[in-house]
């Protein structure tokens, strides 16, 4: 399962009786069928679009007995000011996860907030997202209504079927520099925009004790060239230490990456981050934040120690079996440290 190689075609399900389709694929899998004892099972579905003026990020999360919510608008010309939104649902009430990355309708649904992601696929297997959001946005005590109808139209994608200790087992469908083209009001300002949309579909049957480091990023390169990342380490690591989710988009297309190493400064919330490939001279990167959104949950039950910086790439990166070097010269994107009990 480790390597450079991606399936082409995915299979229909991911477990048919004791058998466990592990494996990277080039496209979601339908029907990614997971089982897990009551209340173990871990879902979330998030969307990030960024435009060259602002970067939206929303994202659902179940993990059974606890419910969250959380999303924010930053714009450019003022990072420093973030308006954003959390919230919980004891018992994951107001969420629903959609059946598949690629079919049915993620929502999250209170009287004073609501969010729709509904996904299908086409024939050629890539995904398609219509996302419509109703949220109620603080900065600095002040609240404003965002309210976004936008679509993603979905191509190669870094889907991921991985087993954890014993029956421990997770799916992930990612991807990135994806088209997304909408609006997006928030207050009294309107934009009619096209950007780069990321995506990340994850259920799994996770460890009682999960960490990671992640990186993300959609971006335009002065060339016209459309670039996407996803790195992570700790989680979907093989035994030489290599996230087995890493991947570049680029061209229309998606290229497995090495497993790279996260050097983490002392206050990761303000201070550079610095990613480094573990093949030599593919990756290295310099992440400069802005600023981060926090969590901090404490419930018994789940531990959720949280910290996702939003802020600017710079670097260069080397397509695997390409001449080619992408420079990186601000590319905004996001980065994460997250510890959980679950």
């Amino acid at each position: 399962m480790t390597g450079r190689t991606l399936l082409d075609l995915p299979p229909q399900r991911l477990v048919d009786g004791e058998r466990f389709a592990a494996g990277r694929f080039r496209y979601g899998v339908p029907d990614p069928n997971l089982d897990a004892p009551a209340g173990r099972l871990k879902q979330w579905h998030y969307v990030a679009w960024t435009t060259p003026e602002w970067m939206l990020v929303t994202a659902v999360v179940d993990v059974g007995y606890l419910g969250n919510l959380f999303g924010y608008f930053l714009e450019f010309s003022d990072p420093q000011r973030i308006w954003q939104v959390e919230a919980l649902s004891p018992l994951a009430r107001a969420v629903s996860v959609a059946l598949s990355s690629l079919a049915g309708t993620t929502r999250w649904h209170t009287p004073t907030e609501s969010v729709e992601i509904t996904g299908e696929s086409g024939v050629d297997g890539a995904g398609h997202w219509h996302v419509q959001l109703d949220l109620p946005l603080q900065s600095g005590g002040e609240i404003r209504r965002l309210q976004a109808d936008f679509t993603v139209q979905g191509g190669e994608a870094l889907a991921l079927a991985w087993p954890l200790l014993g029956r421990h087992r997770v799916y992930t469908h990612k991807e990135a520099a994806q088209v997304a083209q909408g609006t997006v009001t928030i207050g009294e300002k309107t934009w009619k925009a096209s950007g780069l949309a990321t995506l990340d579909w994850t259920r799994g049957y996770h460890l009682h004790r999960t960490e990671w480091l992640w990186a993300s990023l959609a971006a335009q390169l002065p060339g016209g060239d459309t670039v996407g990342l996803n790195l992570s380490a700790l989680v979907y690591d093989d035994q030489r230490g290599a996230s087995q989710e890493n991947a570049l988009w680029w061209q229309g297309h998606v290229w497995p990456l090495a497993g790279v190493r996260f050097e983490l400064p002392l206050e990761p919330e303000c201070e550079p981050w610095h990613i480094v490939s573990q093949q030599p001279g593919e990756l290295d990167l310099r992440f400069e934040p802005w600023g981060a959104r926090r969590q901090n949950l404490n419930l018994l039950a789940i531990v959720s120690r949280y910290v996702q910086p939003y802020g600017r790439f710079f670097g260069t990166l080397r397509p695997p079996g390409s001449d080619a070097v992408l420079t990186l010269a601000g590319a905004v994107g996001v980065t994460e440290q997250h510890l959980a009990r679950w």
